[in-house]
């Protein structure tokens, strides 16, 4: 058989690109695992995360537009694990409070968000009567913002700062003055 110039490149090519093929396969980035200890310590990390997360989801129990798709009644992944925790949260307690943010939607949007809710909770095996649904403040009923500068005034105009005592320690250098209370 004689050589023919289009059959050795082709060959050539076919080779070329074997190699560089078999080069990428031996080099593809796979980092090792992690030691045994190292990952359980990653599983108490994520535990504890979790278990924050949760607790915070409970302390505020409150679902904002942010946790709707858009302007409908559904809720988007972060709204269904944040109902799903306070329904777990409700279960347990037998009942609880659930504030829904209005913001500036319409009230037909905010009704129908309501109404989705309630659905949920029942789906869930759960009484929706035994939880209070209002557009509160996160965590509970707390302050008006009105309420907290009206006394942040009150109260800087009844006890003036006074300059902090820096002669005990120089770590604090550059602290003006100390709040009230002790800077709380």
């Amino acid at each position: 058989m004689k050589n023919q110039p289009g059959s050795y490149a082709a060959a050539v090519g076919a080779l070329g690109y074997l190699l560089v093929a078999a080069g990428c396969a031996s080099h593809s980035p796979s980092a090792p695992p992690p030691p045994l200890p190292q990952l359980a310590d990653m599983e108490i990390v994520d535990s504890i995360n979790d278990s924050g997360i949760r607790s915070a989801i409970i302390t505020q129990h409150t679902l904002y537009g942010y946790h709707f798709a858009g302007d409908s009644r559904e809720l988007n992944e972060l709204g269904q694990r944040d109902l799903a925790v306070l329904i777990a949260h409700f279960k347990a307690q037998g009942g609880g409070e659930l504030n829904v943010r209005r913001g500036e939607m319409s009230e037909t949007v905010y009704a129908s968000r309501l109404s989705r809710i309630q659905d949920l909770l029942k789906a869930s095996g759960f009484d929706p009567a035994q939880v209070r649904i209002a557009d509160a403040a996160p965590g509970g009923s707390g302050l008006a913002s009105d309420d907290v500068v009206r006394a942040m005034k009150r109260s800087a105009s009844d006890q003036p700062y006074q300059a902090a005592d820096r002669s005990a320690s120089g770590s604090d250098q550059g602290v003006a003055a100390a709040a009230p209370g002790g800077g709380k």
